[in-house]
């Protein structure tokens, strides 16, 4: 009853269509869950022939289409603060990644960047992920220094070339078993980057999960 209350005096809305959220909705409407389907087998294929290591497992949620429910999805996390929302999401990813092993490492953030923003949106998703899965997230063997500036509009080689300095090992004891998580692949070039430092330090199992993938 007062939940109802409050949902009338404070309404909810879909963070991916805008509608009023029911009672039992959280950050998404029914209709856009059951809308936002997994990608293709052909989007997955292209997905994996990004990167140039062996992935032991791989899972993405979703397939990121510009001006599309997804593309909205990852704005409201970014740049309207929507943590709750990134780590539902986690925790929906959380329930699809049985057999899948290892700690959960997200993509590690600028210190300047996060500053401004407050979180590292691959972190509260993982924490999303560790809630339901059980997985133990390691935030602490990787680092980054270098590009603040956005990667979005880069080429791959450029990306490489300028993360070839800004991610590196913490010195920290790393596991055998890796699984890293990141918000949107596009090119892969972090992912790339983040991969060959963990293996460099004795990684054997690396795999990866993502909220979309272009």
């Amino acid at each position: 009853m007062l939940s109802d209350i409050v949902s009338v005096i404070f309404p909810r809305h879909c963070s991916a269509c805008g509608r009023y959220l029911r009672t039992e909705e959280e950050v998404l409407c029914l209709h856009c869950r059951t809308e936002l389907r997994p990608p293709s087998a052909l989007i997955l294929k292209a997905f994996t022939e990004k990167f140039w290591f062996p992935l032991s497992a791989y899972y993405v949620h979703w397939q990121f289409i510009n001006d599309g429910k997804v593309q909205r999805i990852i704005h409201a996390i970014k740049y309207e603060g929507r943590v709750d929302l990134c780590r539902k999401i986690g925790n929906d990813v959380g329930g699809r990644i049985t057999g899948m092993s290892g700690e959960l490492v997200p993509v590690p953030q600028h210190a300047a960047r996060r500053r401004v923003r407050g979180f590292n949106q691959a972190e509260i998703m993982a924490r999303g992920i560790a809630e339901t899965s059980g997985h133990k997230v390691n935030t602490e063997i990787l680092k980054r220094n270098g590009p603040r500036q956005s990667q979005t509009k880069r080429s791959r080689i450029g990306r490489l070339r300028a993360l070839e300095k800004g991610i590196h090992l913490s010195g920290r004891p790393v596991p055998s078993g890796v699984i890293l998580v990141d918000d949107v692949v596009t090119t892969g070039a972090t992912l790339q980057t983040c991969a060959e430092r963990l293996f460099e330090a004795g990684v054997t199992r690396l795999g990866i999960i993502a909220m979309a993938t272009v």
